[in-house]
């Protein structure tokens, strides 16, 4: 109960923890969440679901607008790191405490005992945490509920109890089988605790430098403690070059897999290996794996009898029973989800069966028997090889009573009572000598004791023990520097495969997107070019230059995350900010060949490009930045911005950026410059980013073509010219006495299009008489002129001059 209580807090705590930091996709109702989560309820779901392998968890969401989802299923992990500390303090108490004063019964008693001892607490358990449930979400019509396995918890306790009680309680037969088998079981009991201690300190190391550098949330370690049995079989399945594997699937997610894309992992199974975590993280954890194969191999080896030679037969069966442990791991400890869920849609409702898990792969036991078979193989050499190099290395390794009494020629005593296998003699231990001096005397003046040099508990002839070949100066002196040759060796290659691991580390796919959104938030887009393709030709990289992005807003990289890494490629998600608006996008980076046969290479082959236009109104030249780029021509469509129709359109690839578009503006003509925002995510539309940039015309021209409309108005009233095409009609009759202009135009309205009007000029004309001695009065009329103007190097022209009526 105190351990259930201990991982529950633990868990409650992680849960809490989790929360304080944010979770993504949640952090908009993060703290109501928080609020309605942290109960005594959920304390009493997470410790029981620590020992009843799980929880049961059901959802229901009334949604909106006709949409509903509803689900309910199991969450199947066992703890083994809590199941495994209630195993190991119920063995204690049998061996050591009151229960230790019971004899021990034959194996029906024993069981039977052990059973009714465990089924108090067992159901002292259920009846505190197999029950429990927990909800939360109401305010956001969604109910999810946490509700404890009682069943599962009352047998995974009772398991965990009453096994190792019969195992202390039970009466060892006097048999050569049982003998070997609970040999071989304690052998493998010693392997699993070696790898156990060893990977987990790992695991709880690992993940406390992670927190450090922000790597993972800090409530992964507290959460893994009572999981540790479950990451430490997982790493071992990693150390041995096994993978872990990750399922999702059912009717439903088959359904929703029809619809993604081809690289997404619905309905699909798949292996993660430790090298796909990182590289360096693979080696450190083949390195430990092998360490701790040598120092097991010779810990067994020196607890078992010396032989005069290698006795093969006493081999296998540690790693058969290994190979029936890791059969259980590969089983017991992975973390699987298995429900129904369904979704409602306006009142019809389409659902079916989903599954998950994720654990060792199905051939890990095999590669666990290969490391189990070479460490039984390594007991039966590395302790007579590592005594004659260095006695005192193997008394630190394996223990200095442990090697005395495999000089002796005796296994380990059995139990902490010290107790000798029947069937080895009782001798005297002979005071050990210093570890550099160790030797087996060639022949005792009286005889000594034998035994079997075969398995424990072989039957058979008994021969003495057979002395310990006496190595030469000269052959260790030799051994010794071909191991330190060796170990220098493997150093080096250590050093070398750590710094191939940290230059490969850096060598992530995400490094190669960051490298390249770094060059466009430096304005280095000529080195961007160089290092991606943009994959147009020359003539349409006009804007891809230093000089367009030097005075631009640019991106500013936010993070780089490897979204999905596959065999081939990697998808990377680049999320950056653009004038402060974030937005994101995905990269696919391809892997290239090896640098110099074992340097990663990462390839990016995507520019980070969008196709900008620039529409202009009567201008073929323009300025983006501090780049300057020919308009051609167009057809007259593509406005972006104005309902006036340009007649220049130019569109061209360009990075992200804020750019500011101009053109040059002269004596006539005056240009606004315009901002041009290209996001670069999508969100405005293929092609959509662009500008339009509308001239306007100076006072200068409204001057010239005033002045020239005076000099055609006085032209009207002036013999011959006012007979000209333009000139008001009653100007133009040849039977004219007399004509002048009272008063010239004094303004005229310049139009964008290029066209002018003037306001009204007053002439006075006089026919002649049309009978001699008449005296025709003077006549007067406004008239105002229009017409069009160009602009040319030498000035404005006015074009086109005709008069209207005032």
């Amino acid at each position: 109960m105190v351990l259930a209580l201990l991982a529950g807090l633990v868990l409650t705590i992680s849960v809490s923890q989790l929360f304080d930091a944010g979770i993504p996709g949640i952090s908009g109702w993060g703290s109501e969440v928080r609020d309605s989560v942290l109960t005594p309820g959920l304390f009493f779901v997470l410790a029981g679901a620590a020992f009843g392998g799980g929880f049961d968890v059901a959802a229901d969401s009334a949604g909106s607008y006709g949409f509903g989802f509803t689900a309910q299923g199991t969450v199947a992990l066992v703890a083994w790191g809590a199941v495994l500390a209630l195993a190991l303090l119920a063995w204690w108490v049998t061996r050591r405490g009151e229960l230790s004063q019971v004899h021990a019964l034959p194996w029906r008693q024993a069981m039977l005992r052990a059973v009714l001892d465990a089924v108090p607490g067992s159901v002292l358990m259920v009846l505190l945490f197999g029950f429990s449930q927990t909800s939360f979400g109401e305010a956001k019509s969604v109910v999810i509920t946490f509700s404890s396995r009682g069943w599962t918890m009352f047998f995974t306790v009772l398991l965990a109890i009453a096994l190792p009680v019969f195992l202390g309680r039970l009466r060892k037969p006097q048999t050569a089988v049982f003998a070997r088998v609970r040999v071989a079981a304690g052998e493998a009991l010693s392997v699993c605790g070696w790898y156990g201690g060893v990977l987990s300190a790992l695991a709880v190391i690992g993940s406390v430098v992670a927190v450090a550098t922000g790597a993972l949330p800090g409530s992964v370690p507290l959460a893994m403690l009572p999981y540790l049995g479950n990451v430490a079989f997982g790493l071992l399945s990693w150390g041995t070059g096994a993978g872990l594997h990750y399922s999702l699937g059912g009717p439903l997610v088959n359904l929703a897999s029809s619809f993604s894309s081809q690289d997404s992992k619905l309905g699909r199974d798949n292996l993660y290996f430790a090298w796909d975590l990182s590289g360096a993280f693979f080696w450190v954890l083949v390195v430990i794996t092998f360490l701790t194969l040598l120092v097991v191999a010779v810990r067994i080896g020196t607890r078992r009898p010396r032989a005069a030679k290698v006795d093969w037969r006493r081999t296998w069966q540690m790693p058969v029973a290994i190979f029936l442990i890791a059969l259980i791991g590969t089983v017991a400890t992975g973390a699987s989800v298995s429900g129904t869920a369904g979704i409602s849609i306006m009142g019809g409702n389409q659902g079916g069966a989903v599954s998950t898990g994720i654990g060792p792969a199905w051939y890990a036991p095999a590669f666990i028997l290969i490391l189990a078979a070479l460490i039984s193989c390594g007991a039966e050499v590395l302790p007579l090889f590592l005594f004659q190099l260095a006695p005192r290395l193997l008394s630190v390794v394996a223990g200095r009573n442990a090697v005395e009494r495999w000089l002796q020629g005796h296994p380990a005593p059995e139990g902490p009572s010290g107790a000798r296998p029947p069937h080895l003699p009782a001798a005297a231990p002979a005071p050990m000598t210093a570890p550099s001096e160790m030797t087996v005397p060639a022949a005792p003046a009286h005889p000594a004791p034998s035994v079997s040099v075969g398995s424990v508990g072989e039957s058979g002839s008994s021969r003495p023990i057979a002395e310990i070949p006496v190595m030469s100066p000269r052959t260790r002196k030799r051994i010794r520097i071909g191991v330190f040759i060796v170990l220098g060796v493997g150093v080096l290659v250590g050093i070398a495969a750590g710094a191939v691991a940290f230059l490969n580390s850096t060598r992530n796919p995400d490094a190669v997107v960051r490298s390249y959104a770094e060059l466009l938030q430096n304005g280095k887009a000529a080195e961007a070019s160089k290092m991606v393709d943009p994959g147009i030709t020359f003539d349409k990289r006009a804007l891809l230059t230093d000089k367009a992005m030097e005075k631009a807003v640019r991106i500013q990289v936010v993070s780089v995350e490897v979204k999905d890494k596959r065999d081939k490629d990697a998808t990377v998600t680049l999320t950056y900010s653009l004038d402060g608006q974030r937005s994101t996008k995905d990269f696919t980076v391809v892997k290239g060949d090896p640098e110099f046969g074992f340097l990663d290479t990462w390839q990016l082959r995507e520019p980070f490009l969008t196709t900008a236009s620039i529409a202009t109104v009567g201008l073929d030249a323009v300025t983006v930045g501090e780049q300057s780029a020919t308009v051609p021509e167009g057809s007259g469509f593509g406005g972006i911005g104005t309902v006036d129709t340009p007649d220049h359109v130019l569109s061209l690839p360009i990075y992200p950026g804020i750019y500011t578009v101009s053109a040059a503006s002269t004596k006539f003509i005056a240009v606004q410059s315009e901002r041009l925002t290209v996001q670069g995510d999508g969100s405005q539309g293929e092609g959509a980013a662009g500008v339009t940039l509308k001239k306007s015309f100076t006072p200068a021209v409204e001057s010239a073509v005033l002045e020239q409309v005076k000099a055609f108005a006085q032209a009207c009233v002036t013999v011959p010219t006012n007979t000209s095409d333009g000139c008001p009609y009653p100007l133009q009759d040849k039977k004219l006495h007399s004509m002048k202009m009272l008063s010239a135009p004094s303004s005229v309205k310049i139009d964008d299009d290029g066209t002018f009007s003037s306001d009204a000029a007053k002439f006075e004309y006089t026919h002649d008489p049309f009978f001699e001695g008449d005296k025709p009065e003077p006549e007067t009329s406004d008239f105002a002129f229009k017409g069009t103007f160009i602009i040319t190097d030498d000035g404005v022209k006015a074009t086109n001059i005709t008069y209207t009526y005032g």
